[in-house]
């Protein structure tokens, strides 16, 4: 099946090759995003059932992730290195129900975010269980757009993607970030199209380093396509992922020379955790 035209105009395109004519060898199209090799997994795993509309994706340690559900407060630590599961916690005690759609964890401090901007944050057990000293707070953000992704700029800022405005606003960018420091202020980011691109719809978002200096890498849910774009707002990377690959990717997160990417589950098939490497 061909790809949706609007794909041709990205930075950087599609994960096929292009076929070889007469006597000509194929040439592989773009595979790099902020150095990671996207097309090439070094390992795919099953989520558990838990985990079928995973919804977000941080990194806790180094070779450990945490998912958590997009309709509950459920937070799952998973060894990408062999799938299998740590810890666990639960934000409330019952857990809280709500619309989570993004996930910050700093030591032993989680931030979560729901789908209208607000920002649930607490501290996780060293054991698991309860998250304990939870707050909430509303950044208003969700008049404006739903949300989906979570990410921080260093200490100072939070980073939230707008995936859908609300009416008729933003609607002439390919895709806005808001940036809210503590004290409330925001800044919004917005990147015009492409050469003829259409709007396109982040799902999750992480620094591109531990440091937090060499940008972000977001995904594109709907599209199926992983980006890379700098602190200012510059599109340094677009690649689409072969048909199949990734049919609902809702969470993405760096663990040093690994890129971890989280799919939501298809019917009765499991969510997934797909894991790739270093660009050789």
């Amino acid at each position: 099946m061909a790809r949706p035209s609007w794909i041709s105009g990205l930075v950087l395109v599609a994960t096929a090759c292009v076929p070889a004519g007469d006597g000509a060898s194929a040439t592989p199209a773009p595979s790099r995003v902020a150095g990671f090799d996207v097309v090439t997994p070094v390992a795919r795993w099953q989520l558990p059932a838990d985990l079928q509309e995973v919804s977000g994706l941080a990194v806790t340690r180094p070779g450990f992730v945490v998912a958590h559900n997009d309709e509950r407060g459920h937070l799952v630590e998973i060894d990408h290195r062999t799938g299998r599961v740590s810890r666990q916690w639960t934000f409330g005690s019952p857990v809280a129900r709500e619309d989570f759609e993004g996930i910050d964890i700093s030591n032993n401090e989680v931030t979560m975010m729901t789908s209208d901007g607000r920002l649930w944050s607490g501290t996780l057990p060293v054991d698991g269980g309860p998250v304990t000293a939870i707050s909430v707070v509303d950044t208003g953000l969700g008049r404006q757009c739903e949300l989906e992704g979570l990410a921080r700029s260093g200490d100072q800022e939070w980073i939230l993607p707008c995936k859908t405005p609300r009416g008729r606003q933003n609607r002439d960018v390919m895709f806005s970030l808001f940036f809210v420091r503590a004290n409330g202020d925001v800044r919004t980011i917005t990147v015009p199209p492409v050469r003829g691109t259409r709007r396109l719809s982040p799902s999750s978002i992480t620094p591109a380093s531990a440091s937090g200096d060499d940008g972000f890498l977001v995904v594109f849910g709907p599209e199926h396509t992983i980006g890379h774009v700098t602190a200012q707002g510059q599109v340094t990377a677009l690649v689409a992922w072969p048909a199949g690959r990734h049919p609902q990717p809702e969470g993405v997160a760096v663990d040093g020379n690994r890129l971890v990417v989280a799919d939501e589950g298809q019917g009765r098939r499991p969510g997934t955790l797909t894991v790739y490497g270093r660009a050789q």
